[in-house]
């Protein structure tokens, strides 16, 4: 038996939850620093992320992004690339 079995499945349930906060936050740091190297400080983004998902686990990928431009210049959206990467759990 591995440890994780032996712990109640609400710890398990929030070890996930956390994690995949952290995953969250690490794709919103990843996305805006996957700017190209042209841009320019007035091409400030700022992306959010939601899920369609009610509860804290679900059982499926939808993400919901919205990039928003928070400079005070215009950017070309086809400058703009925003990689999502979603791992199943085993």
């Amino acid at each position: 038996m591995t440890s994780n079995e032996n712990r109640p499945a609400g710890h398990r349930r929030r070890l996930r939850t956390a994690a995949a906060a952290a995953v969250v936050t690490a794709l919103g740091a990843t996305a805006l620093a996957a700017l190209p190297g042209s841009a320019s400080a007035a091409g400030t983004l700022a992306v959010q992320y939601r899920t369609s998902a009610t509860g804290a686990t679900a059982d499926q990928s939808e993400p919901w992004f919205k990039v928003r431009n928070t400079g005070s210049g215009s950017l070309p959206l086809s400058e703009v690339k925003l990689r999502y990467y979603f791992k199943a759990d085993t």
